[in-house]
């Protein structure tokens, strides 16, 4: 298998170029470039950060070899809103419903991807959704080295009902804060004495700025909020995998997530029933029984999910990220 690899050529080609999927591509490859219309065109496996449609065109219409394999690397929303045929709007900052004609085309090229690697199982079953014949393969991404230790030393309040959110904008619907603040009301209703902590830029306040006990703290590191929070809560729609969750959860700080985000396998290892759904009566009722725990109970949920984030290490992010890109190429060429 190893063999395998190393005797092809591999670019990765990047948009935004994350410091994780650059981390994640420096383990199959030296060889790396910003997307354009003019790639080479000698090599045998393009590995792309989000984007698939463009290289499948471009082999298509012989720019690329039309033997080159095009494996995606999916960690953002782009599976999600495809399946529920939203975009975000950049101009408007909204969603907008995307085009028929523009999802059909989307899901036929998708069908032309020689593989996948996905963060978390919701990218993964997605992808399947439309892409039954060639192989995907699952992977998380990893707390930062030098982020590892500052949250590991973390001893966070747990008895208080304070609730932290961390995740910048503008795209509300993704990072769920509509719903989480809509929860949030329904919540300090029962709970008059709970306070929700805003961590992120690009948010518009004005817009929130009637809701008793929400804070917008801007961006700030979130090691503040995480030893005088009580639970983070994220109830993405469609993203990849929060690695604010990861971080909250080697802090001790339990976290209660939506079933449509990647960070929801971390949580299922310790709390199943930490996953919800994306409706605010069932969210807020799970939010409040946990605030009915005791602190004893809290704290050990909290060591509990410690526990199992200190496994989000760089190197062991990194080696199962190399075994399954060995995996896929082996099931792609096999």
């Amino acid at each position: 298998m190893k063999k395998r690899l190393e005797s092809r050529r591999i670019l990765y080609v990047y948009t935004g170029n994350h410091p994780v999927h650059k981390a994640f591509a420096e383990t199959i490859t030296k060889n790396s470039v910003k997307y354009s219309k003019s790639l080479e065109s000698d090599y045998d496996i393009y590995f792309c950060e989000g984007i698939y449609a463009q290289l499948i065109i471009m082999r298509s219409v012989g720019k690329l070899n039309k033997n080159a394999k095009i494996i995606t690397l999916f960690a953002d929303p782009r599976l999600y809103y495809l399946y529920k045929r939203k975009q975000f709007n950049q101009n408007t900052k909204s969603i907008v419903t995307m085009p028929y004609i523009k999802a059909l085309f989307a899901k036929k090229l998708l069908r032309k991807l020689d593989g996948a690697i996905c963060t978390g199982s919701m990218n993964y079953n997605l992808f399947k959704k439309w892409n039954r014949k060639n192989p995907a393969e699952i992977i998380a991404p990893y707390i930062s080295t030098k982020r590892f230790k500052q949250l590991f030393d973390v001893k966070p309040k747990l008895n208080n009902n304070r609730i932290l959110y961390v995740g910048n904008g503008p795209d509300e619907y993704c990072k769920g804060l509509g719903i989480l603040i809509k929860t949030f009301i329904k919540i300090k209703k029962a709970l008059p004495d709970a306070e929700l902590w805003i961590y992120g830029s690009h948010w518009d306040k004005n817009k929130f700025q009637k809701v008793p006990g929400l804070y917008f703290y801007g961006k700030k590191d979130i090691t503040f909020g995480l030893r005088r929070c009580s639970l983070l809560v994220h109830l993405g729609q469609g993203e990849g995998y929060g690695i604010d969750v990861l971080e909250s959860m080697l802090a001790g700080v339990p976290v209660i997530v939506s079933d449509a985000t990647g960070a929801r396998d971390a949580v299922a290892r310790i709390k199943k029933d930490f996953i919800v759904p994306l409706n605010e009566d069932e969210a807020s009722k799970r939010i409040k029984d946990y605030f009915s725990m005791s602190f004893a109970e809290r704290k050990k949920i909290g060591l509990e999910f410690k526990e199992e984030a200190k496994k989000y290490n760089k190197k062991s992010s990194l080696d199962n990220f190399k075994k399954a890109f060995d995996l896929l190429i082996n099931k792609i060429y096999g």
